[in-house]
């Protein structure tokens, strides 16, 4: 499924082009150990909060701009 939405993100030209194999597994990979980090800490709560800060973060280095909506 990610790998299909990233296609879709490239194909629509909102992400700098980059195979959408890597893109996707560099996603999955950092959804995996934000995930096992955010169980590991004493704050799960505010570490998720700054977790999804991070994700915006790591998207916004590859948005290109471009908007379709």
């Amino acid at each position: 499924m990610l790998l299909d939405i990233v296609n879709a993100v490239l194909e629509a030209g909102q992400f700098r082009p980059h195979p959408a194999i890597l893109v996707a597994g560099a996603f999955y990979g950092a959804l995996t150990e934000l995930s096992i980090t955010i169980t590991a800490i004493d704050e799960p709560q505010q570490t998720r909060s700054q977790a999804a800060e991070l994700v915006r973060d790591l998207i916004g280095g590859v948005v290109t701009g471009n908007s379709a909506a």
